[in-house]
């Protein structure tokens, strides 16, 4: 699971689950038994569930290992279509959450949650886990219409990046108690694996793993030549901030000055708001922006172009 390196043990973890339990009662239950299997996999973490790390905040699992310098927050999302049939003697009965417009606003807000954690806890890294056979949340419709929930949807290969507030239309029924917009600072790109298979209709359970790290340093501008350094063997890629470069300052009517890649990722982000309010198509969004992306990412050190050998 490449989405999962940020915590080396977590696709282990996953991977005893799926094989004891591929289908669960309930949220609480998967909580429960991913702890459990934390757990038995290593004896020597701390596992709490359920957790009140902060004034204000709730966290489903915390999970550390202070010898080794690990530290992990979890928030865990089980979104369920119909489906009933018995696994290994047990007898499940799942019942159709519907809602999927506002149960994917719940888990934007959850990554939200765990950015401000970790952003807050140094050393700490986070993730939001996502557990469904529900289909319509990996599968993109093929009407190509917008809706008021199109900035929550969690669809295969979506960017969830920026502010993400309803649409304009949104009643305010649909809205109640979740009217906030999202403030996301990362980018994260929706890849959902297989979990488990179980006979039946909705039988398919899909997982979606959203790992989320610290902010990096606020960088600074980059000056005409200036190239942010590759990754080192011995340790991590040099941040932007260590740059020796100017201050930032704006941009002039006559195009001089520069932007950092952090304000260039805001602009991208703002022109793919523009675009989705226009109503153009997710894939031709994909295509304007995601070329970009890359772009951004070779400028930050983070891409190397690969030839088809």
């Amino acid at each position: 699971m490449a989405a999962m390196e940020g915590w080396p043990d977590i696709g282990t973890w996953l991977g005893t689950l799926r094989q004891s339990r591929p289908v669960f009662h309930s949220e609480a239950d998967f909580q429960q038994a991913l702890a459990w299997a934390i757990h038995l996999s290593d004896p020597s973490a701390r596992v709490r569930l359920e957790t009140r790390p902060a004034p204000g905040m709730r966290l489903d699992l915390l999970i550390w290992r202070p010898d080794l310098g690990r530290y992990l927050a979890l928030e865990l999302k089980y979104l369920t279509a119909a489906w009933s049939g018995e696994v290994n003697g047990e007898r499940f009965g799942l019942v159709s959450q519907g809602a999927q417009d506002i149960r994917a606003y719940d888990v934007l807000k959850d990554v939200q949650r765990v950015e401000r954690f970790v952003d807050d806890h140094p050393g700490w890294s986070g993730m939001v886990l996502v557990l469904s056979n529900d289909p319509s949340y990996w599968s993109r419709p093929g009407h190509g219409r917008t809706t008021n929930a199109d900035a929550f949807r969690i669809y295969e290969d979506q960017v969830i990046s920026g502010s993400r507030a309803w649409g304009a239309g949104t009643g305010a029924g649909t809205m109640k108690h979740r009217e906030a917009v999202i403030e996301v600072r990362g980018d994260y790109r929706c890849r959902w694996s297989p979990y488990s298979a179980l006979p039946g209709s909705k039988g398919q359970f899909r997982l979606l793993a959203l790992p989320v790290d610290a902010t990096r340093p606020s960088p600074q501008v980059l000056g005409a030549g200036s190239r942010i350094p590759p990754p080192t063997a011995d340790g991590p890629r040099t941040d932007v901030a260590a740059v020796s470069t100017p201050a930032p300052r704006p941009v002039s009517a006559t195009g001089s000055g520069h932007y950092s890649p952090a304000e260039l990722r805001a602009e991208l982000r703002r022109f793919e708001h523009q675009l989705r309010a226009a109503g153009l198509r997710e894939t031709s969004i994909a295509t304007y922006v995601d070329r970009t992306s890359r772009f951004l990412k070779w400028l930050e050190g983070d891409y190397q172009p690969r030839g088809p050998n």
